[in-house]
């Protein structure tokens, strides 16, 4: 969210303060788009979705003047720290779960290397 938005300020967020705001709309496939912005919140409550952007450099100027927010996963703030927006925990969002994709077409040594060392330093199963 932008950095003076009035929720900016707060240590955390729920899933029901989104009822009172604008989300950005836009992440995709559908069922990934759910986990991170659902259309209700807990208590069914409707989420209102707003703008609709394909990427992260799109949200920046949205977000930063207040007319959507967003949650994101937590390597954004890391990412993308920006003096103009405020990255605050949304504390009932489940924890976001990583894992490598790649094309069994272009399969080679390198990456099945690559996967089995990621798989083996995984502390999340």
């Amino acid at each position: 969210m932008g950095a003076t938005h009035p929720l900016a300020s707060r240590e955390s967020v729920s899933y029901e303060d989104l009822a009172d705001e604008t989300v950005m709309g836009g992440a995709r496939p559908d069922y990934w788009r759910e986990v991170l912005v659902p259309l209700r919140t807990p208590s069914g409550r409707l989420i209102p979705i707003g703008p609709s952007v394909s990427n992260f450099q799109e949200m920046i100027p949205i977000l930063a003047t207040g007319e959507a927010v967003s949650p994101v996963h937590a390597q954004a703030a890391r990412y993308y720290a920006r003096p103009d927006i405020a990255y605050v925990p949304v504390r009932d969002a489940p924890l976001a779960r990583w894992g490598l994709i790649w094309r069994t077409g272009n399969e080679t040594e390198l990456i099945r290397s690559f996967a089995d060392t990621a798989h083996r330093l995984n502390s999340v199963e």
